[in-house]
């Protein structure tokens, strides 16, 4: 599974993610710098009268693979 990570900074320098697990996998650089451009600037993310998502600092894809290790059995239907 591949999601796509936006990071910023807030109003007090921390870093905060908004994680995408259903984004189109094609985006380019532009369309997601003006996606964030926009978000930041829109200011609808506050606690405590803080900016969580003010500055855009990068976007990334992230590739999440699963290894099994183990797996209960499936009891026998009647």
């Amino acid at each position: 599974m591949r999601n796509l990570e936006l990071v910023f900074k807030s109003d007090e320098n921390k870093v905060k993610t908004i994680k995408l697990s259903y984004a189109s996998s094609t985006l380019g650089e532009a369309i997601v710098k003006n996606a964030m451009d926009r978000i930041a600037k829109l200011e609808m993310f506050q606690k405590d009268g803080v900016n969580l998502y003010n500055t855009p600092v990068c976007a990334r894809y992230v590739e999440i693979k699963k290894y099994p290790i183990y797996q209960a059995p499936v009891p026998a239907t009647k």
